[in-house]
């Protein structure tokens, strides 16, 4: 199974050369982020600190206008491009996403100063309009990027090694939505976030072992109520998350030895297993119904859908390459990725697609992030140190 570095490597390279490609009507469905860190240290916090994260003119551009809603009509139902627009920014490529606050909020890593002392940029952009609404200054490999009302939350990882002296590697930077620096947070080896209200989760490596802390509980002093996962950490790639809250509830996802199962957990005092599984997969993406309950997608030689529906029973998907799950607009959505393209499709509980699928020239799964009002599908390319967004929010029929 494939480690976290390994995999974050490998997912940086493949952000910087996504093809760039809009999202096209298909008229028929298919299916389709430490080892040996020593345990994380306490928090540092800062307040304002201009040098870490600090709010500057935005490198990003206006966007194109939106353009026209189109849908796609099948079997199932339909899915409708409700927006749609595109982005440039100057300096490297997006690498995570998420939405809140009438934002899409877009970490890139690598942006600006001299080798060695590069930084990444947290952009805002505006769901209507993709106009860029805040840009600050986060650290080099803003790995991943939670928000909610209380804030926003961006978890810096390791990277690729080409930037050692980056004060912020290691660290989760909690912001204001205006982009305001309120604390920095040390954690070894970040990979994932989970945010809501003033609440926020970090998935974390320490000893080689999985651990979720509460972010927004971080203090000076040494308590802050880690919760240790069976085995070790299971990473992801741009559009995956091993971290998820569900309507009070938070789950992860840990990995065994090798090849060997894969743990769903509830988080609480303790970690509760909910699933455990034994299938040829590498890549987690958790995602919540709207009803509370954990869906689990797995991508390996076959991608498997584990969730309530399934009695937390492994089903295979009919999808191909890399795949993801995620919630908006009250549906689940799969997105998979494969021969230089990528299929967006509402699926059930079960995993068994609920309507026609939308479809676009891609190389990797994009990023997806969802609010109530839809999913909002994410695709970068990176060209001559310049970086592209092309962004659709998909609804779906009945929804």
């Amino acid at each position: 199974m494939m480690r976290p570095q390994r995999m974050l490597r490998t997912a940086l390279a493949t952000a910087s050369v996504v093809a760039l490609a809009g999202l096209a009507a298909c008229g028929t469905h298919a299916a389709s982020s430490g080892a040996g860190s020593p345990p994380a240290t306490s928090a540092d916090a800062t307040s304002g600190d201009p040098s870490s994260a600090s709010v500057s003119p935005s490198a990003s551009t206006a966007s194109t206008p939106a353009e026209s809603s189109s849908t796609a009509t099948g079997a199932g139902g339909a899915v409708t491009v409700a927006n749609r627009w595109t982005a440039t920014h100057s300096g490297g490529g997006a690498i995570a996403a998420t939405v809140a606050d009438g934002k899409l909020w877009v970490g890139y890593a690598l942006t600006g100063g001299a080798q060695g002392k590069m930084h990444g940029e947290l952009v805002g952009y505006s769901l209507t309009t993709g106009h860029p609404e805040v840009t600050a200054q986060v650290g080099a490999f803003p790995v991943a990027v939670a928000a909610s009302s209380g804030g926003v939350w961006v978890a810096n990882g390791v990277g690729d090694g080409s930037q050692p002296n980056s004060p912020l590697l290691n660290t989760v930077e909690q912001l204001t939505t205006s982009g305001r620096l309120v604390k920095t947070s040390r954690f070894a080896g970040p990979s994932a976030l989970a945010a809501s209200g003033s609440n926020a989760w970090v998935y974390f490596t320490s000893g080689q072992q999985a651990h979720v802390a509460p972010v927004s509980s971080v203090s000076s002093g040494p308590a802050r109520s880690d919760v240790a996962l069976p085995g070790q950490p299971e990473g992801g790639q741009p559009g995956t998350s091993p971290l998820v809250y569900c309507n009070g509830k938070v789950f992860a996802v840990s990995a065994g030895q090798g090849p060997g199962p894969v743990t769903l957990s509830e988080l609480g005092a303790t970690a509760t297993q909910v699933a455990r599984v034994s299938v040829a997969a590498q890549v987690p993406s958790l995602a919540c119904t709207a009803t509370g309950a954990p869906v689990l997608v797995l991508t390996g030689q076959s991608s498997v859908l584990v969730s309530k529906a399934t009695g937390y029973k492994p089903v295979t998907l009919h999808a191909s390459g890399d795949s993801a799950v995620a919630e908006g607009g009250g549906q689940l959505w799969l997105a998979s990725a494969s021969g230089g393209a990528v299929r967006v499709t509402p699926i059930d509980e079960s995993g068994t697609p609920a309507g026609s699928a939308a479809s676009a020239p891609a190389s990797q799964t994009p990023l997806l992030a969802g609010d109530d009002s839809g999913l909002w599908v994410v695709i970068p390319s990176l060209s001559q140190g310049s970086a592209t967004l092309r962004v659709e929010e998909l609804t779906a029929s009945g929804r």
